[in-house]
């Protein structure tokens, strides 16, 4: 189950979580964002604390959806991806989802491609991870796609 809102302290057990921590980057600090267009997504499953996705709206007609799952989500992952993906469609009623994935984060880019996200461009050096440069590779996910499936 996915809901709007997250509490201070599974912010905190999100971004102090090292499994958690493999997406963040040199160029800022790996902390919880707040911003009036960033709102998180709690992921439950039975009750027990999953972890979140947070959700940026970028404008009216796209919105950018980042993954912050613990390790032991990993057996409901696509479950948990498909509810936050019809809830962000639902909710803000978008004609998109963006997903911005650093190289080298093979199994995030497998989580989004089985999610149905597709390979759409490569910034190439678009930022510095453990002081090398790394490329970010961007998938998007249409409504029209959404609905098709």
């Amino acid at each position: 189950m996915v809901k709007l809102g997250i509490t201070s302290e599974n912010l905190q057990e999100i971004y102090s979580d090292p499994y958690i921590s493999v997406v963040a980057h040199d160029d800022r600090p790996f902390e919880p964002i707040t911003h009036q267009l960033v709102k998180y997504v709690s992921a439950f499953i039975d009750g027990e604390f999953m972890g979140a996705f947070m959700v940026v709206q970028f404008s009216k007609t796209e919105i950018e959806i980042h993954s912050l799952l613990k390790k032991s989500a990993i057996k409901y992952s696509r479950l948990l991806g498909n509810e936050v993906i019809h809830f962000v469609f639902n909710m803000y009623k978008p004609l998109r989802i963006t997903a911005h994935i650093i190289g080298g984060l093979n199994k995030a880019m497998n989580y989004v491609e089985k999610l149905g996200f597709s390979l759409e461009g490569i910034r190439r050096d678009g930022c510095v991870k453990n002081s090398k440069t790394t490329d970010i590779y961007t998938y998007g996910l249409t409504k029209k796609q959404w609905e098709k499936r």
